[in-house]
């Protein structure tokens, strides 16, 4: 009977009553809020918009879309340029700085012609004089050319050093800045890299001072040796023929004053008319 008694002393200090009975536990319980999971967009240029057909320097067929990232640098290049082989090293630089971030992919992507094997060891030979370690591949055609073209465009030069973002706008830059040092050259282009990771690239214009414009023009090039011109010429001279409408006969002069200027050391030079066939 103490027992008994003591055992309903202990309840009631407890405060337990019939006239507030205890919450379950599963009253208490709070429901987890589970964030939906979203996956991270893909770079454009690892799409559908990547695919632009490249050939690897053993030959192998490949595409843009496989050397891409979150920001895709394409230093494009040709055996006969003479400044693109003053740019290169400088590009090779700017990929040891780069070539351990996972998001930053540089390559150096030849307009080269190629066909045929000895076409395909010129490009594989220059890279290996210039000691290139960064990705060398060879355009198969006009799409590469034709996907960083703007607008209103009819013709680009060489070198052309292009910097790409996720959302595949671009910034191109002409040409090679003889007067920058190396270290100045991979400040320069960082800069850039840098802005496209943010999402702050700032497109560049369309180029309006092509020299096949209606308005026909004054060409220079410099720094052409006379081998450089000789590799040079057959895509000019098809070129000016188709675009200008050009004999033969002028086409031959043209090249004689041009391998004359190119012995010399001096800029070659052409002068275009100012009328000429539409551009095919």
């Amino acid at each position: 009977m103490r027992s008994s008694l003591a055992l309903w002393l202990m309840v009631s200090t407890l405060g337990c009553s019939r006239a507030t009975p205890p919450v379950p536990v599963t009253d208490l319980a709070v429901t987890p809020q589970i964030a939906p999971i979203t996956k991270p967009s893909l770079p454009a240029i690892l799409g559908k918009e990547g695919d632009i057909p490249l050939t690897t320097l053993d030959g192998k067929d490949s595409k843009l879309s496989d050397h891409g990232a979150k920001v895709t640098v394409i230093a494009m290049w040709a055996t006969f340029c003479a400044p693109c082989l003053q740019e290169l090293p400088q590009v090779e630089a700017l990929y040891q700085r780069y070539k351990s971030d996972p998001e930053v992919s540089i390559l150096a992507i030849s307009v080269d012609d190629i066909n045929s094997p000895k076409d395909l060891e010129r490009v594989a030979g220059v890279a290996k004089k210039l000691g290139l370690t960064l990705p060398v591949l060879i355009a198969k055609d006009e799409a590469l050319s034709k996907r960083f073209t703007r607008t209103g465009e009819t013709d680009q030069g060489l070198p052309m050093f292009i910097t790409i973002d996720s959302q595949l706008r671009f910034h191109r830059d002409m040409g090679f800045n003889v007067s920058l040092t190396k270290d100045e050259f991979v400040k320069q282009r960082s800069e850039g890299i840098e802005l496209a990771r943010k999402g702050q690239l700032v497109e560049d214009e369309p180029i309006s001072n092509s020299p096949a414009g209606d308005e026909g023009g004054h060409v220079t090039m410099t720094g052409l040796s006379p081998n450089d011109l000789n590799a040079l010429w057959p895509m000019l001279r098809k070129d000016f023929k188709s675009k200008f409408k050009l004999t033969d006969k002028v086409l031959d002069q043209m090249k004689k004053s041009a391998d004359a200027q190119a012995k010399k050391g001096e800029p070659v030079s052409f002068d275009l008319p100012e009328k000429h066939a539409p551009a095919k």
